[in-house]
């Protein structure tokens, strides 16, 4: 705290910390006694222990005679950062009334990792008693999404819409999504128009040169919003049609499936935004067997836009069932020939057929299936792999709920662990669209033997998706390299110091004052798409912006160049392919389109602040549409001294 006196004359002041969430060191009182000159300062410190909470509150307080004041920190509560590596294992299944009499029941085996942080994690279970209430969870997946991306944004506001506009069409009453959906409307659209390029399309992130499929996606979901009745800049629509209808080739130059994918994507879009020349779609169904089933789905629908219960569609349809693969977890679809450009996955491509099929041949016996499948496929935090197959898996849930009416059931159900009772519920109307959670800490369940999970439903209409999400945390200095498809390395050294073989060993400390040169470098052994990487640094330490010019803590030159020409390699290779870094106050993060395979060096500086020794949590990084191709450093402990 720093003790401001504002008077003319010297001042003895008592200096008081009530706290809560930490321990003060023994060594160090409650109050401190300090001298303050007139119209002078004085800082004062308190060394303390952060305990195992989600936030610290802090109070300090100043006395001197009949002067006092009080204050908290400007951002109220601080947060704590927990500085272990989280794992999460996920089992999910679904219990359907079999007609019998009785309960129904499904037990789940838990056991506990090795090796884990004691006491930091839970066995988290979630009971949706229908559809609706995994949607509305995964409607909270997409609005806490990191990065906001330009796909993102549209995710998060078309998901949210078509959801708002289903519950209304039953009469349901949904207040907190509306409310939610008015905040992602104007958030989305308002940064949607600031992101469009002055050639009228959208690139994946911000200052992306525009991409012709994120742009038919992003005019995709402004045309539903416009005909949802919400006011969108036409002139964005209409620069963003033209756009497109500059950018495509007749389907015949296409050349090869990605870009004929790309096409029906676009002829989808721009149909719904009623920019589309009708003549163009059945030129696109003569090339129909090269198409993926996703593509093949969107034509469908453009097909039924342009010229309603022309036999052509049938043909689409017909050859999307005969190609559904069918397995234990469901029904599902995936690309014959998978591109990364285009963000497909075997969800993702699920999720576009089961949107057409619910909308023109709702009595397909292959939906429940394929509703089936994506329904298991949620991650932890309740969506999906990304958040673009998120979208997609809701607009399908939401088609197909229209035409079962699955936003209502009628049944009781619950959960129990080791015996003891953890969660009920009854759904009946409306509440079955929200979904009933529990969780139990790791410290009450069996460490060296399973824990026996049992769910369990009444007999009624509906059925009763469960997930259990068993999430522990790491010690962050026991964590160690991961190679799923890429390798992350991340070194400190000594900003400016000498080292002819650029193999010099990594620090694992600092002095405060100092500035360090961090490098993470990413080895691609394959092209990656849109890639994200991402770095965390010490609590005690601060990222240094050289965009500013200005810092508090180190003089940054005015001319500072992007690179030396005398030491080129100096601030790392390959950095030119991507944005950013884009800087947050505990880690920073840089995105590209695409990169191709080789090795880089991304850098930057950071400035030693406080002393302390500190967890500091793995590099990453990602394709952020195929999370499952990642690596990522191993964490550590640095000290500052």
């Amino acid at each position: 705290a720093v003790i401001q006196n504002n008077t003319t004359s010297n001042l003895d002041v008592t200096v008081s910390l009530d706290a809560a969430g930490v321990i003060l060191e023994e060594s160090a009182g409650v109050d401190q006694q300090v001298s303050v000159p007139a119209s002078g300062r004085t800082r004062v410190e308190w060394w303390v222990t952060v305990q195992n909470v989600e936030s610290a509150s802090l109070v300090f307080s100043a006395v001197s005679g009949n002067l006092q004041d009080a204050a908290r920190p400007t951002a109220g509560d601080i947060p704590v950062l927990h500085y272990t590596s989280p794992q999460a294992f996920a089992s999910s299944g679904v219990l359907e009334d079999n007609g019998e009499e009785g309960s129904l029941e499904r037990l789940e085996l838990v056991s506990l990792p090795r090796s884990y942080e004691p006491g930091s994690g839970e066995l988290r279970v979630e009971l949706s008693p229908s559809l609706g209430a995994a949607v509305i969870d995964a409607l909270e997946a997409l609005k806490n999404a990191p990065y906001e991306t330009t796909e993102q944004t549209l995710s998060t506001f078309l998901a949210n819409l078509e959801t708002y506009q289903a519950l209304n069409q039953i009469g349901i009453s949904a207040p907190e999504l509306q409310a939610e959906l008015d905040r992602s409307l104007r958030d989305g659209l308002s940064r949607l128009s600031m992101r469009q390029n002055e050639d009228g399309g959208w690139g994946w992130w911000s200052r992306s040169d525009s991409d012709t499929y994120m742009t038919s996606y992003i005019l995709y979901g402004l045309a539903r919003a416009k005909q949802a009745g919400i006011q969108v800049d036409v002139q964005m629509i209409e620069r963003a049609a033209s756009y497109l209808s500059m950018s495509l080739l007749p389907p015949g130059e296409m050349g090869d499936t990605m870009a004929l994918d790309r096409l029906s994507l676009a002829y989808f879009a721009l149909s719904e935004a009623g920019y589309l020349d009708p003549s163009l779609p059945p030129q696109l169904y003569e090339y129909r067997a090269q198409l993926n089933p996703w593509a093949q789905a969107l034509l469908a629908l453009t097909l039924q836009e342009v010229s309603p219960g022309d036999e052509t569609i049938s043909t689409l349809l017909s050859d999307l069932q005969a190609g559904a693969i069918l397995t234990s977890t469901g029904v599902h679809w995936q690309e014959r020939e998978a591109s990364r450009w285009n963000y497909s996955s075997p969800l993702t491509t699920s999720s576009m057929v089961v949107y057409a099929l619910a909308q023109l041949e709702p009595a397909s016996e292959l939906l429940p299936g394929a509703v089936r499948y994506i329904a298991l496929h949620r991650n932890p935090q309740g969506g999906w792999a990304s958040t673009y197959e998120t979208a997609w898996s809701i607009l399908a849930i939401v088609e197909v709920m229209k035409g079962t009416g699955e936003w209502g059931s009628s049944y009781a159900f619950g959960a129990e662990v080791n015996g003891t009772p953890l969660a009920s519920g009854t759904a009946s109307g409306a509440a079955g669209t929200a979904p009933v959670t529990a969780a139990v800490p790791t410290d009450r369940l069996y460490p060296d033997v399973p824990n026996g999970l049992l769910i369990s439903r009444e007999p009624g209409p509906g059925r009763l998706y469960y997930t259990a999400y068993l999430d522990v945390e790491q010690p962050v200095e026991l964590v160690s390299e991961l190679n799923r498809g890429i390798t992350v390395s991340r070194s400190y050294g000594v900003r400016g110091e000498d080292c002819p073989d650029r193999n010099c060993p990594s620090l694992t400390g600092a002095s405060v004052g100092e500035t360090l040169q961090v490098k993470v470098s990413i080895v691609l052994p394959e092209d990656a798409y849109h890639l994200v990487v991402e770095d965390f640094i010490p609590a005690g330490s601060e990222i240094l912006d050289t965009s500013l010019k200005t810092s508090a803590f180190v003089e940054v030159p005015e001319d500072a160049p992007l690179y030396d020409p005398a030491d080129p390699l100096s601030t790392g290779w390959g950095w030119w392919y991507f944005q950013g870094p884009r800087i947050y106050d505990d880690h920073l993060t840089w995105a590209a389109d695409y990169v191709p395979a080789g090795t880089y060096v991304l850098t930057y500086d950071l400035v030693i602040l406080q002393p302390g020794e500190y967890r500091v949590l793995p590099a990453r990084a990602w394709e952020f549409y195929f999370p499952e191709v990642q690596g990522s450093s191993a964490g550590l402990v640095f000290e500052i001294e």
